[in-house]
């Protein structure tokens, strides 16, 4: 899946050696953290009672 993701995001740019690298580099980081990231926020959804005054009808 990374290797595609990389191979996805070069195809298009300009295959200079640095932004390769760069791109193959923000490949590997990009799924990890966007895991990380939806994981912080539904355990802070999760967290949060329907009641709560930091709810979601709170924020209207």
């Amino acid at each position: 899946g990374t290797a595609e993701f990389a191979r996805a995001r070069i195809a298009p740019g300009p295959r200079a050696a640095d932004e390769i690298a760069t791109m193959l580099v923000t490949s590997a980081l990009i799924p990890p953290l966007a895991v990380a990231h939806w994981l912080r926020g539904w355990w802070r959804a999760r967290a949060v009672s329907a009641g709560s005054p930091d709810g979601p009808e709170a924020q209207s």
